[in-house]
């Protein structure tokens, strides 16, 4: 009884993972290639382990309409930063120093926040894990220009949860995945600002990750765990859920192959995902 990948089709092609199928295939994993709900009924097997691959909201319309076991590792509560993060060591959250509050009162209130932290620049992004706009800095000058570009292009609202720290300065950054409590592989993924994966990863942020991995508390059975180095220090950016993120240079066949085998232990009530 081997674990069965659903793979969402427009996902891998968008992430540049076109040839996932094949580093699968050619590692003796099971998969389907999908992309609508009811191909993902055609293929799905109830008799044995499920993981669901692909868009947030593909996963769990996926999961809610298959009832699949172990089915996505995604959670819509445990991958907020303010979840999550208020159970790691504070010595190494990378916004361990930022506050929580909602959109519409940082809008009218950017001055304030800046003088609270002393600084010119801030670093804001949505507390939720399903990320309503990707977190990015913000100046006085350019304040207004990049909150109306977040009213107009993103779903933001007034009510939106946001976290605010002083921006920091990071070198490189790196995705680590941690399954069953280790982590099985990692990539480089972003250098000085610019995106540039490579299969290098540095020990320093490869150690955090390792300590992340042996905490008490555990978001779920796998997800990812990003590591920056600012200045000479690695620190942990953020968690995400492992059926969503982006698979950058990791080693795809290690991953799948370790995660079937804990999807199996979940499948067979041996491993729980409770933290």
């Amino acid at each position: 009884m081997s674990t069965q990948f659903l793979l969402q089709q427009s996902m891998l092609e968008r992430t540049g993972q076109s040839d996932l199928p094949e580093v699968l295939r050619a590692a003796g994993i099971r998969f389907h290639l999908v992309e609508s709900l009811d191909s993902c009924r055609v293929v799905a097997d109830q008799d044995v382990p499920q993981v669901l691959y692909g868009a947030i909201k593909w996963v769990v319309d996926a999961n809610k309409q298959l009832s699949l076991i172990p089915g996505m590792y995604y959670d819509d509560k445990r991958f907020n930063c303010s979840d999550y993060m208020r159970r790691l060591p504070l010595e190494i959250v990378a916004n361990g120093d930022g506050v929580y509050m909602p959109f519409g009162d940082f809008r009218r209130r950017v001055d304030q926040v800046m003088n609270l932290f002393q600084v010119d620049e801030l670093f804001l992004r949505p507390d939720g894990g399903s990320k309503t706009f990707t977190g990015f800095t913000i100046t006085r000058e350019n304040a207004a220009f990049e909150i109306s570009s977040l009213d107009q292009l993103t779903g933001v609202v007034d009510g939106t949860m946001i976290l605010v720290a002083p921006a920091k300065t990071i070198s490189a950054e790196y995705r680590f995945w941690i399954v069953n409590r280790k982590v099985v592989t990692g990539s480089q993924y972003r250098v000085q600002g610019r995106d540039e994966t490579s299969q290098h990863v540095d020990p320093a942020c490869l150690t955090i990750a390792e300590r992340v991995a042996t905490l008490p508390y555990q978001p779920d059975v796998a997800y990812t765990c990003d590591v920056a180095m600012i200045g000479q220090t690695p620190m942990v950016i953020e968690l995400n859920a492992m059926s969503t993120s982006g698979l950058y240079e990791c080693d795809r066949a290690v991953l799948f192959q370790t995660l079937a085998v804990a999807a199996k232990l979940e499948y067979d009530g041996i491993l729980s995902r409770e933290g």
